[in-house]
């Protein structure tokens, strides 16, 4: 049994001779699969500080890939001792930087995990630059909005989110279809209504007219070109008089220039 072992350990320490020689990617990855249940095994150490079990995994499974590729075989380290700090580090540098919505400064989350450690009675840190990184850690994540605003439990952070008021819209829309009539005759403006607000057919608008379906299709394709170019005249408009105002706010005279006119004038 012994042997059994020995001669595997001696076939695994070959090959991260010859990775460590040839760089060869199969090699590798023949390693990283060999390591990859004790990858695991420490992702399992971090269950249950709010990141899936598969996220861990991968991130653990990063961390030995990594830990493969700068072990040393010369410094007469056990690749299990190096990649366990690799992995770990990784492991740590993800909760402090994606579990976060906010990046927390390494030193202070340094600080923090310290400060969390040790009973309070004995940690000797300074006790106003510890509660400085426990205010900062905790801007450092997003509220639910179902998290209560209060103690009371009746009120949640999404009852006081404010929402779009439809009304502006109704009111923009107002203004613009008022200026687009105002430019059409009463009969233009009938058919419109008719058409489009009443919802009527071609056909039924025809038979209310004495006209031809024919007759009202080519009616109402004059009439809507005629509100489109009305409506991008409109728009040209508005256009040319937004420039105007901010040219006139650029070209407005500053302190310096109200001096220069005055020193002139004199």
């Amino acid at each position: 049994m012994r042997n059994n072992h020995a001669m595997a350990r001696k076939e695994t320490d070959n090959l991260f001779w010859e990775y460590f020689r040839t760089k060869d990617s199969a090699l590798r990855n023949e390693i990283v699969k060999q390591y990859l249940p004790y990858a695991k095994i420490i992702a399992r150490k971090f269950s249950g500080k709010g990141v899936e079990a598969d996220d861990l995994n991968q991130i653990a499974s990063l961390g030995l890939i990594y830990s493969v590729e700068r072990y040393d075989p010369r410094r007469e380290i056990q690749f299990s001792t190096f990649a366990t700090a690799t992995i770990v580090g990784e492991i740590k540098h993800y909760f402090r930087d994606k579990g976060s919505f906010i990046r927390i400064p390494r030193k202070l989350y340094e600080l923090i995990c310290q400060a969390k450690r040790m009973p309070q009675d004995e940690v000797n840190l300074d006790a106003a630059l510890i509660e400085r990184a426990y205010q900062i850690e905790s801007h450092g994540y997003v509220l639910s909005l179902e998290k209560e605003m209060y103690d009371d439990g009746n009120s949640l952070f999404c009852d006081y989110l404010g929402s779009e008021d439809e009304s502006f819209l109704v009111i923009e829309n107002k203004e613009f279809v008022e200026t687009l009539l105002s430019g059409l005759t009463a009969q233009e403006r009938s058919y419109l209504m008719q058409r489009f607000f009443e919802e009527k057919t071609q056909t039924q608008i025809a038979k209310d007219r004495g006209m031809s379906k024919m007759q009202i299709s080519r009616y109402e394709k004059r009439l809507l070109e005629k509100v489109r170019l009305r409506y991008e005249q409109e728009e040209k408009e508005c256009v040319i008089a937004d420039d105007n105002k901010r040219n006139l706010g650029n070209n407005k005279p500053n302190d310096q220039n109200k001096l220069r006119i005055l020193s002139s004038r004199d």
